[in-house]
């Protein structure tokens, strides 16, 4: 992973909490309020996605930016297992008014068909976080 300035970039990941109960919750909690200052700062926006002891995020912005987040979020030893399911290019921003959105899928209507697409491959994940942000009010497609 190494990008240039000024491509635009989109960044999908999953990992696996090496925490649980309320000690994740207050994790959870540190790490929006965080990412979300940050990720205001580098103009970087998406959707972290909490999943059952399990997490998916969207990163989309700046490529160089979107990797540097990812670096700092794959040093952090509250999870594990971290898998790149998409990393590419992107001709708008799926989520322009959230620095740091936030949905718990055990909140998502049918959270077992949500549950298996974002345990699958990289396309199913996306749309799957696409699904989830649109029940939940959080995307707008919108130009970079």
């Amino acid at each position: 992973m190494s990008g240039q300035a000024g491509d635009f970039w989109r960044l999908l990941y999953r990992s696996e909490a090496r925490i649980d109960g309320l000690e994740m919750m207050k994790a959870i909690a540190s790490l929006l309020a965080v990412s979300a200052r940050n990720n205001l700062r580098d103009r970087i926006t998406g959707l972290f996605v909490h999943n059952d002891g399990a997490f998916v995020q969207v990163l989309e912005g700046d490529r160089a930016l979107v990797e540097a987040c990812y670096r700092r979020i794959a040093a952090d030893d509250r999870h594990r297992n971290l898998e790149i399911l998409i990393a590419e290019p992107a001709e708008q921003r799926l989520f322009p008014r959230w620095s740091m959105g936030f949905v718990d899928a055990m909140e998502t209507e049918d959270f077992t068909a949500l549950s298996r697409k974002l345990r699958s491959g990289e396309r199913d994940a996306l749309d799957a976080m696409i699904e989830i942000g649109s029940e939940h009010g959080l995307i707008q497609r919108a130009l970079v």
